[in-house]
């Protein structure tokens, strides 16, 4: 816990590149938000009344699924305010609140979400266990937890990288990037869980033009025309989106 609020009050001080990476393309689809709106509407029946998304940053998915789900209450749980505060600007459309707010003990009340979402940040948390604790104890027993992460499948071992990125006024700044195998990630919740749990796994494959590569594994996506700025070094790695419920 502590770690993750070093890494807040460091990138708190970053709301410009915050805002270059995110602010600009906010109105563009990538091919991984394109991904979890066909997943969420291929659920036969399903109308979420609260959506929380955990670690939502500046809120481009909520953004998004709003389109989809215009009456849903949604809640962005984030320790950065100003990304906060740029999300609140960006959605003052919306049936919205913002959370500044650990996401391993976010306060909110026990099964209160219909869908909790950990999008593209898994794989950077110091204590994934105690964020799939927290969503599960968020979910409705008919919810769904949704999660895009790195995950390697094919082997029983875990990758933990503490890694230094060199873009820009960030350079100084150390970042987690693991991969988890197949075995740790499901133990996270499982271990959590009173009830038996239903795990679905579904490959995220990009589908627009690719760039150079550049770094360990990081490409910009060309969409729409417009180019998106690497918001995941990790993108080409190993990336899954996983649905987990509560078993029937």
């Amino acid at each position: 816990m502590d770690t993750d609020l070093k890494y807040s009050e460091r990138f708190s001080k970053l709301t410009e590149d915050v805002k270059a990476c995110y602010s600009k393309p906010y109105e563009i689809k990538t091919d991984i938000q394109r991904h979890l709106e066909h997943l969420l509407l291929s659920i036969p029946d399903f109308s979420p009344s609260c959506i929380v998304d955990l670690c939502g940053g500046t809120g481009h998915v909520i953004h998004h699924l709003s389109s989809i789900y215009p009456d849903c209450h949604f809640i962005n749980v984030d320790l950065n305010q100003k990304a906060l505060d740029e999300c609140k600007k960006l959605n003052n459309n919306l049936k919205l609140n913002t959370l500044l707010q650990n996401c391993y003990d976010t306060k909110l009340e026990a099964s209160s979400a219909d869908i909790v979402l950990c999008w593209l940040s898994f794989f950077h948390l110091s204590d994934p266990s105690n964020l799939a604790k927290e969503a599960l104890r968020l979910l409705k027993h008919n919810g769904r937890i949704i999660i895009s992460t790195l995950i390697n499948k094919d082997h029983d071992f875990d990758i933990f990288a503490n890694l230094v990125s060199d873009y820009g006024s960030i350079n100084e700044n150390k970042y987690l990037r693991n991969i988890y195998s197949k075995k740790t990630f499901e133990a996270f919740f499982a271990h959590n869980s009173p009830f038996p749990l239903d795990i679905s796994y579904t490959n995220f494959k990009l589908t627009s033009k690719l760039e150079k590569p550049k770094g360990l594994g990081t490409y910009n996506v060309e969409t729409s025309g417009q180019s998106i700025p690497p918001t995941s070094g990790g993108l080409l790695m190993p990336m899954e989106v996983v649905t987990i419920q509560i078993k029937k």
